[in-house]
């Protein structure tokens, strides 16, 4: 990420917290004790310590405390080697992968320089480059390689799964130096292979994440970027059509690019940034295609199935592309772009001018969100830079900044294309947009804001366009800020807020919600108060007027004559002062919108919505307000509330209230208390209001409605009003006696009540200013001045806490007293509602009173010292917390108050054990007073210190973001108005106070109730059930050293339960606790108990609990995640431990780890052992859950599985039951492979994990002079098998030469040493029988069962990849033992199973077949050759004679799967075997022949160039190209493009001789079509025949010869274009291929070959050419145009033509250009009327393709048509008719041209307003509509569809044309609907 993309922010936050946080020496002596506890537990690997540690680090930083730069860079070497080193815990990975993000975006001062607690240097000094931190990008190479071309296909448990980050690895490489450039070149290069396309996408991936960019202060010239940057295009050429390649080189290019901003980068820095001319016309050329536009003719190329598993792994996608190639255009932007006329910009402004069209709201299709994204990450991406550079102090060189006037000129460049852009009918879309209306707005205001205002004004005004009226309000809001902050157009607000009244309607929530919206985003930015009380109203609306006028006479989008007016003459102070002599009409009539919306609010899913909008939109507007006008809006809110009862609208008018309260809460408080005093009570002593509820408790009955609608309001309105009760306790305990007696769902609301005024009067929070703020208005809109800024706190005083702890002992006494009494003491018979409504009300004030009273009660700091304990199960107990902030230490309670609540509480725990007991041994209460039970139980265990249940830090969290979102923030130093920074401060404050709470050590009461709610956790109402469970799961980590006895009791309960809802209780009270479920998931010892559980549970004839149980099983056995002792982790960045004291203690941690991971292992093969036993006699359901836990668990070094393990798996893998055949299959391969690596590894359990594991005759060659010819020759020849070396499957392709490879000899002959598993191995033998294999065999050609997923039809004979390669594990074992399997067996069950003509038995015999091929290289040479010896004939039969449509894709799939990345020698029988299958084909049975035809294709697919058997085949196939069989042709023209793709291969013989070749090629590197490697003589030898034919066709009457060759060509070349390697026939495409492909459409007679030719004529002209090949294609197109004589000709060559020069405009030649526009003006003058037609659709796509000479090319063909039409005959005059006929033609021809060409010019522009020299045009045009045909027809189509594509734009028209001449227009277009 650029350093402008980082965020900015440097307020010291914590300086305006109401109390002193740690100074910076206790910052640090924290950090310090942490950082030593992390790097000990790194050292001995306890990864429950790392975690532990881990998250005392991130809340430490969380505390926003400033990180020293030392630790930084050690932190972030740290966790970057740990995020990506090998067999780590999933959790341990995830967090260090989180963790490096988050060290990454961090700041850290470079000197501990700064006194406060941000880092005030520099922003390119605040955060790490590469000059502070170099990691290695070797172990990231390391990991992705091993994913990216693993040893084995199958995955199996015993090794991890190489998984690579590849959001870390794109940010880690921004600290690979530049030094390593050539390292990595060296590496990455040798994978790239040109026939493959899915290796050259995982290359060029790799490539990219690791290629290093950074700037280099060296001077050295092979640091030089232009060194490598020709390579880099060079392979951008061969991988043109592809997203991964895309997103994978713009990444490169951006990073590139920003790094060439740096002072420290030495290299070339010009207009077009740091690369040359060429390159970044190419880029801009590669740009273009990346919005695949739909243009006409035009095609879509990235539909590449080979790349999307790529595109997966690297997070590729085309719209990262686009994002990248944003940021390459502005990072190359500079001052130099303003010396120059051809530069980056001139080019950004080439390309709007192509796309500009595409923006349009009429133009839909799928490259529409590319566009889009591209303006918004465009604009986004300059404002970023243009802050960045114009606010920080930044070291970038002033040469490379950004200017004024290049500022002007992007925006120029981009604003027709947002304005376009906001009237998208897509949201999203139109989202977009007004991002970049945003952007642009804020760089250039007087250059948007008045077009913008001129659209808006009439919108707003008619509203009778609801599109255009829903645009113009979101365009008011990307606005606002702008139109707020800028003088000029702050007169402007008073009328767009009377225009957008109207937008507030209970009907329309959309526009509701804008307009709100908007009125909030103007409210945080001005001051609403009388400015001048003396102010003349007349001087606004005079003002106003002639505003108004200047907007109509506006220019359409053209202000610039307006910013040339003197301003000097306009005094916009007194404009805004006597604007806000109107305010309060304005503020009367929206107050009376807000009313009716009120009263008329909406339900469903906008009521809540509305809610928020409306909330966010009153808070800040009253808090704007003056305090006359604030009087004004309170005394109309309080008329309302007196006078109205809404009930749907009651929260709305409750989020109203607050607003007055938080912007003047005494004043809100003295005028509505006193009416909701009044109120209260006389409902309740009146209307007997509240005293009891309807049918259930949350009824609100209609007497009940008044009392509600003042309760609320009152609860909403107390805020920090509490203290007005201060001496009048009396008046307060009358009210609140009175609120005790209410019931049901008020008495909730009162209990709420309660809970506000206690916590506000104890609680520190944000207070509205005593002064009121009135900005200034040059100072609205500018974020707030952090040096002034002062925080106002509402800080509890000792009457208001006293108050406060006065409340609690009255109300909890009388509350606690009277449950005595209810519950206890005088328990009735039978609970009535009434009294089951007393109790819950007594309980709600009782959870209430115990969560606002939180903050009265302190932990002792003594509780919180870090000790060095652990216990029985935990290594270093995870319970203790470190991390605290001195900001908890708020304010004290006396001694006495302490006692007081303490002894509250005290009683309040007994009370409560008390209560659970009875009221939880009775079975007849009611759910609603057992869940106010266990309610008040959690808030009494969660709420102490900190009141958590109140979620406090994530409602302000939440409420942060939402105002945020309301507003884009200009990026720099201090975005924040006064609102939101208050708001981001208290988070701050309340996140300490968080972070402050950690677990404690638990009274006797606390424990008890803990354990207690295990009980209501097996209820048997589901709703207590899991209101108990969450608040177990919520209470259990608060406490220390309770975990394990919550553990325990469950399991005790699980044990012996048989309750079914008990059990289902018991099983979910533990898996919904993450503390708990993680401790299970985490360590055997408690998983065993679990699992034998889980058994039992299955054993209950109850489905839903056998469900729960199979899900929990599941769960934990495949995410079981044991403490490995496995050496991986080599920590080698972590400091090293020199303290004796650390180092004993570590010694401690080490032995007891030992011990805990031998404990563990003891467990789980106890476990296992367990599960051998039961397994044999076991019920079904047990017998799945038993062999899945043996093939997820049981077969790795930490379970080895044992012979019996073994045995049972066999068994079970040919068990009847379908679900156990499966786990048991599964079992048996992992112990299969098990086997298999753990002899290769020797045991050694780091090579296997690591995979550093070698076959017996694997062997690494190291290039030197003596083995290079034998590395060439393993490398290169694939013709026979003599070579003494095979290449491993690892390597894919070698466009360079590697200095070593590793190889597998042919002559070894040492066999595996299977002595470490023997037992194992023998026992394999036994059960591997032909009896066993007979049964397996038999069960695996069944169909697939009806009902399964297997069913679906895509899926039903499906190739099974993982069958195969659990055959190839089973043989490689057999093979390499002695076996009880015999070879005639299995040439038996091959042949019968391959030759049968069921589907699922050749699918199966194939399978088999094919993993016993694979496996025969890894056995002796003498075996192997037993079975080549029936394998060879069996195959060559069944090619022969057995070949169906049945199994024709199983044979693909077989050759597919065996060759695939592999060494074709290594199968050379079967090699030899397929590569002469072409012997067979005799083209007379044609679907064997079409059959074999196929296989050899998809054998040379597969080998890509390592196939080299191609002379006999092309001996067969050129002489049967003229096949009269389609399918034959087809096949012939395939297979031989796949083989002139195969021949394709590149290679050099080093890095050095790759980048050389490249650089003295030019720029852009060498184009392969020149590399004399190439076969394409046998494609131009038969297109020379093909021309021969077409000539002897032309004398004969049988064409069909021709016909059938032609369309074997046209199928050849088509499939070759579109092959990876495709971009080799460009060359001779122009020379060649195009006129062969025109003669091709002649063949009137062959529908067939007419559609080939017209497919593969346009896919010519949408191909990407080289540079050196557009010059030859225009030539050739040019010659068909001009010398043709076939009408048909020119006009087919014009679909190719149009395409191409779309696509190629920004490496065409300006002269090339002009050369096509000359030849399209003189078709314009052709005999055929489709011709002439078609030239002006192309004149008119071409004119775009010009850009700075565009206007002068216009104005000479304007000319040159207008004198055609001025200086001959008019076609109605007497004497033009009086011509003879031939001369009438000819004038009506000329004159035809002439009007195509005018028409050409109005259709090059379209959508937009016309320029000035378009008007002479329309009006000419107009003028001849009543010209014969074609002449008037092509006037009349021009002037209607110049009036359609401007329907949007035709009410600003009156400012271009004339009364009279729209008149002429409109007469012209009008057009009656049954014309």
């Amino acid at each position: 990420m650029t350093a402008f993309s980082k965020s900015r922010f440097t307020f010291d936050v914590l300086k305006q917290l109401p109390y002193e946080c740690d100074s910076r020496s206790e910052q640090l002596s924290k950090l310090e004790f942490i950082l030593s506890k992390l790097y000990g537990a790194l050292t001995v690997c306890s990864w429950a310590s790392i975690a532990k540690w881990d998250s005392e680090l991130e809340k430490w930083l969380q505390l926003e405390y400033r990180l020293p730069r030392k630790a930084h860079t050690t932190l972030v070497s740290i966790y970057y080697e740990l995020a990506i080193t090998l067999n780590l815990p999933e959790w341990v990975d995830r967090k260090a992968t989180d963790r490096f993000r988050e060290l990454l975006d961090l700041p850290s001062c470079p000197d501990e320089s700064c006194n406060g607690n941000v880092c005030t240097h520099p922003i390119d000094k605040r955060y790490l480059t590469v000059a502070d931190l170099q990691l290695d990008w070797r172990l990231a190479f390391g990991l992705m390689e091993k994913q990216l071309h693993p040893l084995e296909q199958y995955s199996a448990t015993i090794t991890p799964s190489y998984s690579f980050d590849a959001e870390l690895v794109h940010a880690a490489n921004a600290f690979f130096p530049a030094e390593e450039t050539k390292n990595v070149l060296d590496e990455v290069l040798p994978l790239f292979s040109s026939s493959h396309s899915a290796d050259a996408f995982v290359a060029i991936g790799v490539l990219s994440f690791l290629l290093p960019t950074s700037p280099s202060s060296s001077e050295d010239p092979s640091l030089n970027p232009q060194t490598w940057l020709p390579t880099i295009f060079h392979l951008y050429n061969m991988s043109t059509r592809s997203t991964v390649a895309d997103t994978m080189f713009f990444d490169i290019f951006a990073r590139l690019a920003a790094s060439g901003l740096s002072e420290n980068s030495k290299y070339q820095f010009s207009e077009y940034g740091v690369f040359t001319p060429e390159q970044a016309r190419a880029l801009f050329h590669y740009g273009l295609r990346l919005f695949d536009v739909d243009i006409p003719n035009g095609m879509t190329f990235f539909s590449n199935s080979e790349q999307y598993t790529v595109m997966s792994m690297f997070n590729a996608a085309s719209s990262d592309a686009v994002s990248r190639f944003a940021e390459w255009i502005v990072c190359s932007l500079s001052s130099k772009c303003e010396e120059t006329g051809d530069s980056i910009l001139t080019m950004l402004s080439e390309l709007f001018s192509l796309i500009l069209q595409y923006y349009h709201p009429s133009v839909s299709g799928s490259s529409n969100e590319m566009l889009y994204q591209f303006i918004a990450e465009l604009s986004q991406r300059f404002l970023k830079r243009w802050t960045y550079e114009n606010d920080e102090q930044v070291s970038i060189p002033k040469e490379k900044r950004l200017t004024e006037a290049i500022k002007k000129e992007f925006v120029a460049i981009l604003k027709p294309s947002v304005f376009f852009g906001i009237y998208s009918r897509t949201r999203y879309l139109r989202e977009m947009a007004q991002v970049s209306l945003w952007a642009l707005a804020i760089l250039e205001p007087d250059v948007i804001v008045p077009s913008m205002l001129k659209r808006i004004y009439p919108a707003l005004q008619s509203l009778l366009e609801t599109h255009r009226t829903l645009v113009s309000l979101e365009s008011l809001i990307s606005l606002a800020q702008v139109i707020a902050s800028t003088k000029r157009y702050q007169p402007h607000i008073l009328p767009l807020l009377e225009l957008i009244l109207p937008g507030i309607d209970p009907n329309d929530c959309d526009k509701t919600k804008l307009a709100l919206q908007f009125v909030a985003i103007i409210s945080h930015c001005v001051s609403f108060h009388n400015i001048d009380e003396y102010a003349d109203p007349n001087l606004f609306l005079h003002w106003f007027q002639m505003e108004m006028a200047k907007l109509e006479q506006m220019k359409f989008d053209n202000p610039a004559s307006d910013n040339e007016l003197d301003e000097g003459d306009v005094d916009y102070d007194k404009i805004m002062a006597s604007a806000m002599t109107s305010f309060c009409d304005w503020l009367l009539a929206f107050e009376g919108r807000v009313f009716t919306l009120l009263e008329n609010f909406p339900d469903g899913d906008n009521k809540e919505s509305i809610e928020k909008y409306l909330s966010m939109t009153m808070e800040p507007l009253l808090d704007s307000l003056s305090d006359e006008w604030l009087d004004l809006a309170l005394s109309k809110v309080c008329h309302f509330i007196s006078t109205n009862v809404v009930y749907q609208s009651i929260d709305a008018i409750n989020k109203v209230c607050a607003a007055f309260m938080c912007t003047a809460p005494e004043k809100t408080w003295k005028t509505l208390y006193p009416i909701l005093f009044a109120n209260i009570f006389s409902e309740i002593d009146e209307n007997k209001a509240g005293l009891s509820r309807g049918s259930n408790s949350n009824e609100i009955l209609p007497r009940d409605r008044m009392l509600v609608w003042n309760l609320s309001i009152l609860r909403a309105v107390i805020g920090s009003n509490g203290k007005y009760f201060i001496g009048k306790e009396d008046e307060l305990t009358q009210l609140l006696d009175k609120l005790l007696l209410c019931r049901g769902f008020t008495g909730s609301l009162t209990s709420s009540f309660v809970l506000q005024l206690v916590f506000l009067l104890i609680s520190v929070y944000p207070a509205a200013s005593p002064e009121r703020l009135r900005l200034k208005p040059e100072k609205w809109g500018r974020p707030c001045d952090s040096e002034s800024f002062k925080m106002c706190w509402n800080m509890p005083s000792k009457q208001e806490i006293e108050l406060a702890i006065f409340l609690c002992n009255r109300y909890m006494t009388l509350c606690m007293d009277r449950l005595q009494e209810l519950v206890i003491t005088n328990r009735p018979h039978t609970a009535t509602i009434e009294w089951i409504d007393e109790v819950c009300t007594y309980f709600e004030w009782l959870n209430s009173l115990t969560s606002a009273s939180a903050e009265m009660y302190r932990v002792p700091d003594e509780e919180f010292v870090p000790e060095s304990k652990h216990d029985e199960y935990n290594t270093y107990t995870v319970d203790y917390q470190y991390v605290r902030s001195a900001v908890r230490s708020r304010w004290n309670l006396a001694s006495q108050q302490s006692s007081i609540m303490s002894a509250l509480r005290e009683r309040l725990g007994s009370l409560l054990i008390e209560l659970h007991n009875v009221i939880f041994d009775s079975v007849d209460y009611d759910v609603c007073l057992l869940a106010n039970l266990v309610t008040c139980e959690k808030s009494f265990l969660l709420d102490y210190e900190y009141p958590e249940s109140l979620r406090l830090f994530e409602n302000i969290t939440f409420r942060y973001n939402l105002l945020a979102s309301y507003f884009s923030f200009k990026p720099q130093k201090q975005p924040f108005n006064a609102t939101l920074l208050g708001t981001r401060i208290y988070s701050v404050f309340l996140n300490h106070l968080r972070l402050s709470y950690v677990t404690r050590i638990p009274t006797a009461n606390e424990k008890t109730i803990l354990k207690q709610l295990i009980k209501p956790c097996c209820s048997q109402y589901a709703v207590i059930r899991l209101a108990a469970q969450a608040s177990l799961a919520s209470c259990v980590v608060l406490f220390r050293d309770t975990r394990l006895e919550i553990f325990q009791s469950l399991v005790d309960i699980l044990n012996k339960a048989e309750d079914v809802d008990v059990l289902e209780g018991s099983i979910g009270a533990l898996v919904i606790s993450p503390s708990l479920f993680n401790m299970v998931k985490r360590q055997w010892v408690f998983l065993s108990p679990l699992l034998h559980i889980i058994i039992r549970l299955q054993r209950f004839d109850k489905p839903i609990l056998q469900t729960i149980a199979s899900r929990v099983f599941e769960n934990v056995i495949t995410s079981i995640c044991y403490e490995t002792f496995f050496p991986v982790y080599e920590h080698r960045y972590v400091p090293k431990i020199t303290s004796p004291a650390e180092i004993e203690e570590l010694n401690k941690l080490s032995a007891a780890l030992k011990e805990q991971r031998q404990r563990d292992q003891e467990a789980a093969l106890k476990t296992r052992d367990a599960f051998v036993e039961i397994l044999p006699g076991a019920h079904w359901k047990i017998q799945e859950l038993i062999t899945h836990a043996f093939y997820s668990s049981f077969a790795n070094f930490f379970i080895p599985p044992t012979p019996k393990v073994l045995e049972l798996m066999g068994e079970g893998t040919i068990s009847s039951h379908p679900t156990i055949r499966t786990n048991s299959f599964a079992g048996f391969v992992e112990v299969m492979y098990y086997i298999w690596e753990v002899s290769l590894s020797k045991g050694n359990t780091k090579d296997l994990l690591c995979q550093n594991i070698r076959l017996p005759n694997e062997i690494t060659l190291k290039r030197n002079s003596e083995n290079v010819e034998a590395m060439k020759r393993a490398i290169f020849d694939f013709r026979s098998c003599r070579k003494s070396y095979c290449v491993l499957s690892t390597y894919p392709g070698w466009l360079v030469l590697p200095d070593h490879l590793d190889v597998l000899e042919r002559t070894c002959s040492d066999q595996i040493d299977f002595s470490a598993v023997q037992d194992l191995v023998d026992t394999a033998v036994k059960v591997i029988n032909e009896s066993w294999l007979q049964k397996l065999l038999s069960y695996l050609v069944q169909e697939p069962r009806v009902g399964t997923d297997a069913d679906d039809s895509s899926a039903r004979g499906k190739w099974r990849i993982n069958v195969v390669y659990i055959w190839e594990a089973i043989f490689k074992l057999l093979f390499s033992t002695k076996s009880y399997v015999s070879t005639n067996f299995l040439h038996k069950q091959v042949e019968t199973l391959c030759s049968s003509s069921d589907r699922f038995c050749n699918r199966a015999g194939t399978e088999l077949l094919t993993g016993i091929i694979l496996s025969l290289p890894r056995c002796k040479k003498e075996i192997a050759e037993k079975h080549w010896n029936w394998i060879v004939p069996l195959v060559t039969a069944l090619l022969q004679t057995g070949l169906s449509s049945e199994n024709l894709g199983f044979w693909s799939l077989l050759i597919q799967t065996v060759f695939m990345d592999s060494d074709p020698t290594l199968y050379w029988p079967l090699y030899h075997l397929l590569v002469n299958l072409h012997l067979n084909v005799t083209f007379k049975h044609v679907f064997w022949d079409s059959a074999r035809l196929k296989l050899m294709r998809k054998l040379v697919e597969t080998l890509g160039w390592h196939f080299q058997f191609e002379q006999p085949l092309y001996d067969l196939l050129l002489s049967n190209l003229q096949q009269p069989y389609e399918k034959y042709r087809k096949e012939i023209g395939s297979l031989l493009a796949e083989l002139e793709n195969a021949q394709i291969h590149e290679s050099y013989e080093s890095v050095d001789a790759l980048l050389k070749a490249n650089s003295t090629e030019g720029p852009l590197g060498a184009f392969f079509g020149k590399n004399p490697t190439t076969k394409l003589t046998v494609l131009i030898k038969a297109y020379e025949k093909l021309e021969l034919l077409r000539i002897e066709a032309k004398d004969s009457s049988d064409r069909k010869t021709y016909v059938n060759y032609a369309s074997t060509m046209a199928r050849w070349t088509e499939k070759l274009l579109m092959s990876p390697c495709g971009f080799i026939v460009l060359p001779i495409v122009p020379g060649t291929v195009l006129p062969a492909v025109l003669h091709m459409l002649d063949a009137k007679d062959d529908d067939d070959l007419q559609n080939a030719a017209a497919f593969l004529l346009q896919l010519l002209g949408n191909l990407t050419y080289p540079t050196t090949t557009v010059d030859e294609f225009c030539d050739a197109c040019l010659a068909t145009m001009k010398n043709q004589d076939s009408w048909h000709h020119r006009l087919h060559i014009l679909a190719a033509l149009l395409p191409f020069m779309f696509r190629h405009s920004f490496i065409a030649s300006k002269e090339i250009k002009l050369s096509v526009l000359e030849a399209l003006v003189t078709m314009l003058d052709d005999t055929q009327l489709e011709v002439r037609e078609g030239a002006a659709v192309s004149m008119a796509m071409l004119v775009h393709c010009f850009t700075k000479s565009r206007l002068d090319i216009i104005l000479n063909l304007r000319k040159r048509f207008l004198e055609v039409l001025d200086t001959t005959l008019s076609p109605i005059s007497k004497l033009a008719k009086a011509l003879v006929q031939d001369e009438y033609n000819e004038l009506i021809a000329q004159r035809h041209a002439a009007v195509l060409g005018l028409s050409a010019l109005v259709n090059s522009i379209s959508f937009d307003m016309p320029p000035d020299w378009m008007k002479p045009i329309l009006l000419r045009l107009t003028a001849i509509t009543n010209h014969p045909h074609p002449i008037g027809a092509s006037a009349k189509k021009t002037i209607t569809d110049f009036r359609k594509s401007r329907s949007d734009v035709w009410q600003f028209m009156d400012s271009y044309f004339t009364r009279e001449e729209l008149d002429e227009l409109r007469g012209v277009s009008s057009h009656s609907y049954f014309a």
